[in-house]
């Protein structure tokens, strides 16, 4: 089976959904169109939503994120690349 293939600037329609939904029990508030290079920041995450956010996904992801991970990311993109990174195994 193949990962889907996604163009500049656009997420993974699944993996999109799986954040939006994330964020969504953290903020409570909708976030509108996830792009690639959208900053977590612009959402107004702080470090401790952002925490919240992934344990959120690792619980729903059935994967592991390290401390040292969350440091590299910064765009959805960022975070979209680190989860199939861990989906994969590597």
């Amino acid at each position: 089976m193949t990962e889907p293939r996604t163009t500049a600037g656009e997420l993974d329609p699944e993996f999109a959904r799986q954040v939006r939904a994330a964020l969504f029990q953290v903020t409570t508030r909708d976030l509108g169109t996830l792009t690639t290079d959208r900053e977590l920041a612009e959402l107004g995450l702080d470090s401790v939503s952002t925490v919240e956010m992934l344990v959120v996904l690792e619980d729903e992801l059935g994967i592991t994120l390290e401390q040292d991970d969350l440091e590299q990311v910064r765009t959805f993109g960022d975070l979209q690349k680190l989860i199939q990174d861990r989906r994969a195994g590597s």
